[in-house]
């Protein structure tokens, strides 16, 4: 008889974030293993329900987080009814603040199912500087008691998974905390990259988006202040090596991306002239296309736990740049630089040596091919759920 899970996240495809992505990936994988799956997500105009065969997906129209900047809305009752009701054999929570984790705790009393808490990494205890109003010392103080509250939600878990062994006063904090307090019920499972990254890319990405360049320089991340868009393009700007070419992928234009064109366009005016792609909406064929055909992949988020396009970038046989992030320092394949003028030399340094690029690819297609893959990833989760 097949077991049942109800898996909550607030993000799912066709969003393509990473916490949308790697739930993805542990739904078709449980799902292929002869789970019953069912997702509580929220609604999207876009969602066809059909995304990974086989998962079931229930949408509510709620949003809101656990701090009072941004309170729940919408049919709260529904969902926390939905949870309290649904009869599964495990409840598995993907991340720590969003209303689709903390509305599920209040229907857990109820619900005998095992809970088992998968964390993406840590941000309420971060402040995060807004020059309006007050330096964003407000949004950090509405966040921090959840923060403080963190050994205490752990135990209204059955398990908590966490994706690396590192544990620090940042992303890992929630880490930390559960040896801290001495809740033991965690373990470790990386995240493991999309099955299709490892199948070989059919398009050709240079000439679909004419770049006529031998050296791409790659960035994958929906366009915002948090992925930095703008500093990866200075970066690129400053390294300046010829026969280099920028290439930005988003899921979407916005705000943001208008930012990256007019910052984009200061740079032309004056003695830059590498080009630069500026790209949404590409198709994900596309996008394995670009991750196959790049030389380096350049990361410069704010914020991150285990980048999954780093991931992407190390399946695909290609080396990485990044700032001093998340886990990242720990993952084989690539550089971390803490400054712009560390990320330029690297980045001319890199692009200028091939035989240090093809040596790093090597390294992390073993990583991939050892720990960092979709099937290392469901079968550890798979057994986690068996001992439980």
């Amino acid at each position: 008889m097949k077991k049942k899970v109800l898996m909550t996240t607030f993000t799912w495809p066709p969003n393509q974030d990473g916490v949308a992505m790697a739930s993805q990936n542990l739904a078709a994988g449980l799902a292929a293993r002869n789970f019953d799956i069912t997702v509580a997500t929220e609604t999207h105009p876009r969602r066809t329900g059909h995304e990974v065969p086989g998962v079931e997906v229930r949408e509510f129209n709620v949003q809101g987080w656990a701090h009072s900047w941004y309170p729940f809305r919408g049919d709260v009752d529904a969902y926390v009814r939905f949870v309290r009701e649904y009869s599964c054999d495990f409840i598995i929570c993907q991340y720590w603040g969003p209303w689709s984790t903390v509305l599920a705790l209040r229907a857990f009393k109820e619900n005998p199912a095992k809970k088992i808490f998968v964390s993406h990494g840590m941000s309420s205890h971060l402040w995060t500087f807004h020059p309006k109003p007050f330096f964003g010392i407000g949004q950090w103080l509405g966040r921090l008691p959840y923060a403080v509250g963190v050994p205490w939600t752990l135990r209204r878990f059955d398990h908590a998974v966490f994706l690396s062994e590192q544990r620090d006063w940042r992303r890992f904090l929630d880490h930390r905390l559960a040896h801290w307090t001495g809740y033991r019920s965690h373990s470790v499972i990386a995240n493991g990259i999309s099955p299709d990254l490892q199948q070989p890319s059919l398009g050709n990405f240079r000439v679909k988006y004419n770049i006529d360049a031998p050296k791409i320089v790659l960035n994958v991340a929906n366009y915002c202040e948090r992925k930095n868009q703008i500093y990866a393009l200075e970066v690129f700007a400053q390294a300046a090596v010829p026969g280099s070419a920028m290439v930005f992928i988003g899921s979407e234009r916005n705000e943001y991306t208008a930012r990256l064109e007019s910052r984009l366009r200061e740079l032309q005016a004056g003695e830059f002239h590498l080009p630069v792609y500026i790209l949404a909406d590409v198709v994900r064929e596309d996008v394995r296309s670009a991750f196959r055909e790049a030389a380096v992949f350049l990361l410069t988020s704010k914020a991150e736990t285990q980048p999954i396009v780093l991931l992407e970038a190390m399946a695909s046989r290609v080396l990485f740049l990044s700032v001093d992030v998340g886990c990242v320092r720990s993952m084989p394949g690539g550089f971390v630089a803490r400054s712009r003028k560390g990320l330029s030399s690297k980045l001319h340094f890199l692009l200028e040596n091939p035989a240090v690029r093809e040596r790093l690819a090597n390294d992390a297609a073993l990583a991939i091919g050892r720990e960092y893959n979709w099937e290392s990833h469901v079968n550890r989760f798979s057994a986690l759920l068996s001992r439980l």
